[in-house]
């Protein structure tokens, strides 16, 4: 009689933990930007393998780069060497200055790798100071400077992120699952974008 009763209760459990596995993904993106809007850079870091995701950002920019050379030297421009050397030896030290928490998170935040065109008026109020508000009273400044998510699996331990702010290319943020329930974003594809 009581192994019947324990069935039912084995068995949703286990439908809630798959159903929390599954969601897993959605909260730490959730969690991420609350932390953006908290500006709690350590609990934003909490999230993001800065390792994985430097190199990620490298081997990109490096491919684009060495393609734009190789196009350069096609055209016969003498000077195309000496700039991929120069260039190359640039790129390291740009991306370890840009993967950093305050980076990633306006990555996140902005949903682009490019930086943020607007004038310093439209950039997004710090907590301190109020918001801008359009002649109807809605909030311009956090309306344009927060980018939108779509998230999908990819594979069990695999989910992309993408982050898209209005009409602008989306940036794909990759997180690597830890775990069960744990995720790290450990990668920024932005091949959508033109850099």
């Amino acid at each position: 009689m009581k192994s019947k009763i324990y069935v039912p209760i084995v068995v949703a459990i286990a439908v809630i933990a798959a159903g929390a596995s599954y969601a897993s993904p959605y909260w730490t993106v959730y969690e991420m930007k609350s932390a953006i809007d908290a500006r709690d850079a350590a609990a934003f870091s909490a999230y993001v393998d800065f390792p994985s995701v430097r190199e990620s950002m490298k081997g990109q920019v490096l491919g684009k780069f060495q393609e734009k050379m190789a196009n350069a030297r096609n055209g016969s421009n003498g000077f195309a060497a000496f700039g991929a050397m120069l260039g190359m030896g640039i790129v390291n030290q740009v991306i370890d200055t840009m993967v950093t928490p305050d980076g990633v998170m306006a990555i996140m935040s902005s949903g682009t790798a490019a930086p943020d065109k607007r004038e310093p008026a439209a950039l997004p109020s710090s907590p301190a100071s109020p918001e801008t508000t359009s002649p109807s009273g809605s909030s311009e400044a956090s309306q344009d400077a927060k980018a939108k998510y779509d998230i999908g699996y990819q594979s069990w331990s695999t989910v992309i992120a993408s982050a898209r702010n209005g009409d602008s290319s989306a940036v794909r943020l990759v997180f690597k699952r830890e775990g069960i329930w744990s995720w790290k974003l450990s990668g920024i594809d932005f091949s959508e974008l033109h850099l």
